[in-house]
């Protein structure tokens, strides 16, 4: 039984490091932020995900990573470590709502396609390293939801940033 638990928990806390990546020696949130926006393109690109899914993807990630994130802090033994980084991973698409929806990533070019994945990746890392706007108080909440929360209010903040943009600036034109 015991180590049934502890296979359990070896699970819980791979998908929580997405495997090797929360263990990278630098930066393993921004590694984790890669991978999230590797996945992202990747599943838009290949019209894997469809614009409904896109919105119950971005719903459903979070909370997921939730109680998984909550596990792996238990199973570490330690309040929101930096090996766990399936929260940065799970709100990317938050960050696109509105923007780089999977419906015109197919129809953009390829120039303008990496510019609004690089302003994306660069304001969410922002956002989610210097925690302003009260962002850093959302660490607080218990139970996995300060790990997850702090990481979506960063995506929202990317995504207000990226809408304005791409509506009053007409970046996406």
């Amino acid at each position: 039984m015991t180590q049934g638990l502890r296979r359990g928990c070896s699970l819980i806390t791979a998908l929580a490091t997405l495997g090797p990546v929360g263990k990278c020696p630098i930066a393993p949130g921004t590694a984790g932020t890669l991978v999230g926006f590797a996945a992202y393109f990747f599943l838009c690109d290949a019209k894997i995900l469809l614009d409904y899914v896109y919105w119950m993807t971005c719903l459903a990630l979070p909370l997921l990573a939730v109680p998984i994130c909550h596990a792996a802090e238990k199973s570490l033994g330690r309040e929101d470590p930096s090996e766990i980084v399936l929260d940065e991973f799970s709100v990317i698409p938050l960050c696109f709502m509105g923007t780089l929806m999977p419906s015109r990533i197919s129809s953009m070019e390829a120039a303008p396609l990496l510019a609004w994945l690089a302003a994306g990746f660069v304001l969410f890392r922002f956002f989610d390293v210097c925690k302003p706007l009260g962002i850093r108080a959302s660490q607080r909440l218990s139970n996995g939801w300060g790990v997850v929360l702090d990481d979506v209010l960063a995506a929202v903040c990317t995504c207000g940033c990226l809408n304005l943009g791409w509506r009053w600036f007409g970046w996406g034109a």
